[in-house]
């Protein structure tokens, strides 16, 4: 309990320091510099990683979309970066492995970074529909899952 004063007194020390600083007696909040058009925050500044910032946060979703590859949802990726593709059964993405591949490579191409491309492979109802992938229910063993894993 002693040292409850002192801290209650050093918290409102450190909330003052964090608020921004007042007017000074005698001038305007209109005389206090103004930012630069130049200095503000605009859609098309670069981060470090060579990416805006709509597109850094792009890069760290993973998404997936209904149906084949269109203009429309490459386009959708090469202006947001998505960092992943989600494949399940129920997008319909693509009904081989070559096309599989080749939708993953489209999608790789749009993007500025490395791509995720990922599925949720348990087997049953929740198995990519690639005829070279077995859908075998879980836990499928040893074999049966180096088989899945290779196809994948």
């Amino acid at each position: 309990m002693r040292f409850r004063l002192p801290a209650l007194v050093l918290m409102a020390l450190l909330v003052a320091s964090c608020s921004e600083p007042g007017p000074v007696a005698g001038s305007s909040p209109t005389s206090w510099p103004q930012p630069s058009p130049a200095a503000s925050a605009s859609p098309e500044r670069l981060g470090p990683g060579g990416l805006t910032l709509d597109e850094e946060i792009g890069a760290v979703i993973m998404v997936g979309f209904r149906g084949t590859l269109s203009a429309a949802v490459l386009a959708d990726w090469t202006r947001h970066q998505f960092g992943g593709l989600l494949v399940v059964n129920m997008n319909h993405n693509a009904g081989t492995a070559a096309s599989m591949t080749a939708l993953i490579a489209k999608l790789r191409g749009a993007v500025r970074h490395h791509l995720i491309a990922a599925t949720d492979q348990e087997g049953g109802q929740v198995c990519l529909a690639v005829s070279s992938v077995p859908c075998l229910a879980m836990p499928v063993g040893r074999t049966g899952t180096a088989r899945m894993a290779a196809a994948l």
